[in-house]
């Protein structure tokens, strides 16, 4: 688990690896992001780049096929 340097903490949100497909078509592809507590993220992108997808996946709705998420140290 990473641990933040400054605060010896984990992230907030941490995603490693997150891939989801749908068929033959690969929507994430060993996604990696993490957030630290009270930081702003922006997550940018062109149509049809996986932005919700991923948030979805994060948000644990999707059920990626690959990866982990955790919030605060903990698995989801």
């Amino acid at each position: 688990m990473p641990v933040n340097e400054r605060n010896g903490q984990p992230p907030a949100v941490d995603a490693r690896s997150l891939s989801f497909s749908v068929d033959a078509a690969k929507l994430l592809d060993r996604v990696d992001v993490s957030a630290e507590l009270g930081q702003f993220v922006g997550l940018i992108g062109p149509n049809g780049a996986g932005k919700s997808t991923l948030l979805r996946a994060i948000s644990n709705v999707l059920n990626y096929q690959e990866g982990s998420v955790s919030l605060h140290g903990a698995d989801l």
